[in-house]
């Protein structure tokens, strides 16, 4: 060993603060290391995904060109066989709709008549009896004026026939 190995090595503060802040970002700053996994995992995650999306694609496009080959032409057929029955049939429901708004129509005219009929019965009625019940009061007062003049008739008779036996009268031989 040399003299010059064995002299302390000084440290300016410059430095030393230099190996500090190193030794310090070797231990706590994991930002290199982080960013490199993370390029890894992009990269990866992104190599995957386009192939699955290309899968996908290829996919649907086999899915839509059976549709356009083969369901989009017997689709049209189909509607072209069936929209005329269907158009068809509409119209005989339109027709009953119709016949039946009529049907419903009339029926609420006759009702509308049975109705102004019953009203003019009711009312009638309701006059008969204002009038059954005005001649059954005049019976009714007309029968207690008879009961009274004939209860004070036999008052009178009988108030007479008292008078007699009190005060009987000669008897003649």
């Amino acid at each position: 060993m040399s003299a010059s190995e064995n002299l302390p090595i000084r440290y300016t503060s410059e430095q030393l603060l230099k190996d500090v802040t190193e030794i310090h970002a070797r231990c706590f700053d994991h930002r290199p290391v982080l960013q490199g996994h993370i390029s890894f995992f992009l990269k990866e995650f992104e190599e995957k995904r386009g192939e699955r999306e290309r899968a996908r694609l290829e996919k649907t496009s086999v899915v839509l060109k059976k549709l356009n080959d083969i369901l989009l032409p017997e689709t049209n057929q189909a509607m072209n066989i069936f929209l005329t029955d269907i158009t068809a049939k509409l119209q005989v429901a339109t027709e009953l709709c119709k016949k039946a708004e009529e049907a419903d129509t009339e029926a609420e005219g006759l009702k509308q008549a049975v109705v102004e009929k019953l009203e003019v019965q009711r009312e009638a009625r309701r006059q008969n009896w204002e009038n059954f019940m005005v001649q059954q009061c005049q019976r009714s007062a007309r029968v207690d004026q008879e009961y009274m003049e004939s209860l004070a008739q036999m008052k009178a008779h009988y108030a007479d026939l008292e008078e007699k036996i009190k005060h009987p009268a000669p008897i003649m031989p």
